[in-house]
């Protein structure tokens, strides 16, 4: 062991691994419960989900899990929190804001209009916003007045993971805690 490394082996955890298998998907979920904490491990073709939680109040990370909802679970295992910009969204709200700020009398007319011509005729992406800063200042400037926001939605892939494989595997802790219960019970 490197005496200028402070890390060392605390324990050995027991985990559980589930395999799961449908006709076109799959999913490898490895779970670790300790001292009312816990950690998940999804690797996936809806993608890879990875989290650790220091303070469940379970002593089994299963219950912990079969509680959360979409929003936190991403919070916490997806780097992009399971939500992306919906670019359509965004740019009807932009066009929107144009042609309300013109009504009101806000922004003349071929203001508004050179506007709406750039905002239809761009790439609707992340880098037509970072092109409009360089090259539209007027635009640059209103979208920073109506506080533009961009509007997201659930990363398909995100959604398709919780819908499809997390809904399976919360029924089967459901049930396999069940089972175990029962048969303390017994």
């Amino acid at each position: 062991m490197d005496s200028k490394n402070p890390l060392k082996l605390h324990r050995i955890l027991p985990a559980k691994s589930y395999l799961f298998k449908g006709d076109h998907t799959w999913a490898d979920i490895t779970i670790r419960s300790w001292d009312k904490a816990g950690s998940i491990s999804v690797i996936s073709d809806y993608g890879n989900y990875n989290a650790i939680w220091h303070s469940t109040g379970y002593d089994d990370i299963r219950k912990f899990l079969i509680e959360l909802d979409y929003a936190y679970f991403m919070k916490k295992s997806h780097p992009q929190l399971g939500m992306e910009v919906d670019w359509d969204e965004t740019v009807k709200f932009i066009l929107k804001e144009i042609c309300e700020t013109r009504r009101n009398g806000d922004l003349e007319a071929e203001e508004a209009r050179n506007f709406f011509d750039y905002i239809k005729g761009a790439d609707q992406n992340e880098g037509m916003f970072w092109r409009i800063s360089e090259s539209e200042s007027e635009l640059y400037d209103f979208l920073g007045r109506i506080d533009f926001p961009t509007i997201k939605r659930k990363i398909p892939e995100c959604q398709g993971f919780w819908e499809v494989i997390w809904k399976v595997a919360v029924e089967t802790w459901k049930e396999e805690l069940t089972q175990e219960e029962k048969k303390a019970d017994a």
